[in-house]
């Protein structure tokens, strides 16, 4: 067994930062939609969708399968969710989605050539109370 070198601290540095950054959006497409299914302006919900694709073709180009072990699908719908509910009740509206709500997709849902952001958001509809009866 070698002891760690300078490069293999860089190495494994590089990847914790292409981990970090495929969690960074996930988390970032999951509050898209979180926000997607609270609004009602159109256009709102419009942009949303545009940068949903541009994350994930962020996400899918750094992600390996030896992430695959770290990464925490729930755990990053939590946090999405505070920070969906935050930005949303800054501009006066709420989350529409209980605390708690399981997550609707796993890791391999999310890691796919073209991710269809409609179908996503018919995933989550089931989620929303008014909506599930």
């Amino acid at each position: 067994m070698h002891s760690p070198t300078c490069l293999d601290q860089q190495i494994e540095d590089v990847g914790n930062a292409q981990r970090s950054a495929v969690q960074s959006y996930i988390r970032l497409i999951f509050v898209h939609l979180l926000k997607i299914t609270s609004v009602t302006k159109p256009e709102l919900r419009a942009k949303r969708h545009g940068e949903i694709a541009r994350f994930h073709s962020e996400m899918t180009t750094r992600f390996t399968n030896a992430m695959r072990q770290d990464i925490d699908v729930q755990g990053l719908w939590q946090s999405a969710f505070r920070e969906a509910r935050f930005d949303l009740r800054s501009y006066g509206q709420d989350i529409t989605i209980p605390p708690k709500s399981p997550c609707p997709f796993e890791l391999d849902d999310l890691m796919v050539d073209e991710f269809d952001s409609e179908a996503a958001l018919a995933r989550i509809e089931p989620l929303i109370p008014s909506r599930a009866d």
